[in-house]
């Protein structure tokens, strides 16, 4: 959305400036008709004084001179004030897209600024708790990935090979797997060695194991062993995962 939104600012700002030539050019057009009609009303003027001038003394060369120039005048007058009336409509159009636009942008914005409200929701340990479903654990971490603006694939329920969720940003891959357990029941070694295991058979090399439980010492010490030959893993706990949601 934000790349449509700087897409119609970036198209509005041209179409004003468009817009701004466009009248200047009228306006010029306005003051060149201006300044015409004043030398033709006073060649009207002249010209009727010189034919009579003409008459009384018999020569109407100048009295011809003076008629061809108020004619040849005449015509431009007509001529500009044509080209005024076409760019007039062409600024009108150019007008009732750009409002269009400005339309088209407004709504946009309204867009923007509801997903910003929903973005900007904090949640609690309590949230949290209040899931109280493993399956919805899951799907609620995929949609905060998906708000990340993270490639998400929730997994299917049984046979999922090892993880929830897989997620992808900047090319890169990451393996997810979710327990929704109680305090009382900690992850240990099998747990993180079975992420890690799923994840290298696919040429994975990153992986984030979530749990609302707690990690046994077993556990960290697999992660970091994994870690140091090359693996990247992270545990999250609640706290990290409200952390990565709120921020």
């Amino acid at each position: 959305m934000f790349y449509i939104k700087k897409n119609k600012i970036h198209l509005i700002e041209k179409n004003k400036q468009i817009i701004i030539k466009k009248e200047q050019t009228i306006k010029d057009y306005k003051q060149k008709i201006i300044e015409l009609n004043e030398v033709i009303t006073s060649l009207k003027y002249s010209t009727k004084n010189n034919i009579d001038y003409s008459i009384k003394s018999l020569n109407e060369d100048n009295s011809n001179t003076w008629k061809n120039k108020y004619e040849e005048l005449n015509k431009k007058y007509i001529q500009t004030h044509d080209e005024v009336i076409y760019l007039r409509r062409t600024y009108d159009k150019e007008h009732a897209k750009l409002i269009l636009l400005e339309n088209e942008l407004e709504i946009a914005h309204k867009k923007i600024i509801e997903l910003q409200k929903n973005n900007l929701q904090k949640y609690r340990k309590e949230d949290i708790e209040n899931i109280n479903d493993w399956r919805k654990f899951e799907q609620f971490i995929a949609k905060q990935f998906n708000v990340k603006n993270f490639k998400v694939i929730l997994t299917p329920r049984t046979n999922d090979g090892g993880k929830d969720i897989i997620i992808e940003k900047n090319s890169i891959k990451t393996y997810i797997e979710c327990k929704y357990w109680n305090s009382n029941k900690t992850i240990g070694r099998e747990e993180i060695q079975k992420l890690a295991g799923a994840a290298m058979m696919d040429g994975v090399k990153n992986a984030i194991f979530i749990t609302t439980s707690t990690y046994n010492e077993n556990a960290l010490e697999t992660a970091r062993a994994l870690n140091k030959n090359g693996f990247n893993i992270n545990l999250w706990t609640t706290k990290d995962l409200l952390a990565f949601i709120n921020k």
